[in-house]
């Protein structure tokens, strides 16, 4: 769960038509999504102050070298894949029938 609100912070919701009371959405709250919770006027010590770009920013770059990995063992895969089928080619192009 993500404790945090909008994208720099949770007063970026006033730009937002549905927002422009002042609220923000009930996701935002710290006791949880409770209904109503995020409506105007707003108790700024009731919501997540902190935005969500710096959060998944940070997660991100957490897990870069697992994102790496994963890549990196995927792109050898298919390399060995297109050996394989190359291989399989050749053979097949010699006349050679398998069944």
């Amino acid at each position: 769960e993500t404790k945090c609100c909008g994208v720099e912070s949770f007063k970026d919701w006033k730009d937002v038509a549905t927002f422009s009371d002042g609220g923000v959405p009930d996701s935002c709250c710290i006791a949880g999504q409770v209904e109503g919770c995020g409506k105007a006027p707003l108790d700024p010590t009731k919501v997540f102050s902190d935005g969500c770009f710096n959060l998944f920013s940070d997660e991100f770059v957490s897990n870069i070298s697992i994102v790496g990995a994963v890549a990196v063992g995927i792109a050898l895969g298919e390399i060995i894949a297109i050996a394989f089928a190359c291989c399989l080619g050749k053979r097949v192009g010699r006349g050679v029938a398998y069944i």
